[in-house]
């Protein structure tokens, strides 16, 4: 934007003495790249049912168990699909167990899920954009030496994170539902055939597997990212074609 700036000004001012910028020079490529096909992935992680799973995985009777649970798995999900994508995929997630739940409010879970996934994101080279952009500058830094520098602070700075959201809204963690209601949003059309959806889910489970494979063997996580949710885009296109095949 600063550079953006100047150019205008430069265009405004013609008679005075700006220096000029390449703008497009001053960008890096790598962590819009990885953000790009991290976006990709979730997309086709959430076709396959996944956030309903987790929304399973998260229910809670007890609004503090809950609210541990957010933490940690915001955390740990911001870690391999980077805190931006954590906080787009989690949230609706929350809101509708909150919702169910019949929550006095969703503003602890809320908050959980936006601090612990800039702290879990904390852990890896891809967590967030400015780690992706520090390891596209510093050749030496690896996927594991990082993680394995920052376990120890994340793992602490969670931990503190947790407790003070617990202590802090210790009188806003009530559900006012007796039980939850039976309604959760899925969107995730019934396949035509068992076992093309089977195949379906075993592709995509594989391909994010060597997606994380890739990074920790030091392969560039632009590259890979794209490349993982290239591919998952080739293969849904695929699985409709084949299902509408079947019709």
């Amino acid at each position: 934007m600063a550079c953006g700036l100047r150019e205008l000004c430069h265009a405004a001012w013609p008679e005075e003495d700006y220096p000029t910028v390449d703008i497009f020079g001053k960008i890096n490529p790598t962590p819009i790249a990885l953000l790009f096909g991290l976006m990709l992935v979730n997309a086709y992680l959430k076709d396959t049912g996944l956030w309903q799973r987790v929304e399973e995985l998260l229910d809670s009777e007890s609004p503090r168990k809950l609210l541990l649970k957010v933490c940690f798995m915001a955390a740990s999900t911001s870690a391999v699909l980077t805190n931006d994508t954590t906080c787009l995929v989690l949230t609706p997630v929350v809101l509708n167990l909150c919702r169910r739940r019949g929550a006095k409010t969703s503003i602890p879970f809320l908050l959980a899920v936006a601090t612990s996934s800039n702290i879990g994101s904390s852990l890896t080279i891809i967590g967030n954009p400015q780690n992706a952009l520090i390891a596209s500058i510093s050749p030496g830094l690896t996927f594991l030496n990082f993680a394995e520098a920052m376990l120890l602070p994340v793992i602490l700075g969670l931990a503190m994170n947790t407790c003070a959201l617990c202590l802090y809204f210790r009188k806003d963690l009530l559900f006012t539902a007796p039980e939850p209601v039976e309604e959760i949003d899925v969107e995730l059309a019934a396949p035509q055939s068992k076992c093309l959806w089977r195949f379906y889910m075993v592709a995509v489970a594989v391909i994010v597997t060597a997606m994380v494979v890739g990074w920790v063997f030091n392969m560039a996580t632009d590259d890979v990212a794209l490349a993982a949710g290239s591919t998952l885009m080739l293969l849904r296109a695929l699985r409709r074609r084949a299902a509408g095949d079947d019709l």
